[in-house]
């Protein structure tokens, strides 16, 4: 029991220590206002500068982006005007008419080869006709 208090202290008495340095350090790093002024300052100048740059370049974006919507309208009013887009459309969609038909078709088939699908009926006779021939 008294081992572990004296580990205890010692954890402790360590861990004062640590923060007693550290305080030193702040303490001094704090201590002197006319530093922690000036770089508060150059901190502050930089922040401004940062700030206008990126002012400059959102405007500059802001520009762009309107530049390339305008083509972008632009071009898809001659797009949409133009004949050939239009056929091209309409040729889409009657591909995808035509591909929708031919998939109920198909659908169709399976289900009249499944209903008219006579194999298994021919073996059944098959195998009745030859147990008639083998009793006969």
């Amino acid at each position: 029991m008294v081992e572990n208090l004296e580990e205890k202290i010692l954890v402790e008495n360590k861990d004062l220590k640590n923060k007693i340095e550290q305080m030193q350090l702040e303490y001094n790093k704090y201590s002197n206002l006319k530093h922690l002024q000036e770089e508060s300052e150059l901190t502050k100048i930089f922040l401004i500068q940062m700030k206008e740059r990126y002012i400059q370049r959102r405007d500059f974006m802001k520009s762009k982006v309107k530049d390339v919507s305008t083509a972008y309208e632009k071009n898809k009013a001659l797009l949409d005007n133009s004949a050939t887009w239009k056929s091209l459309l309409e040729s889409e969609e009657k591909i995808r008419r035509q591909g929708q038909v031919i998939f109920s078709m198909q659908e169709n088939i399976k289900l009249k080869e499944r209903q008219t699908n006579y194999e298994a009926l021919k073996k059944d006779c098959i195998e009745m006709m030859n147990i008639v021939d083998i009793k006969g």
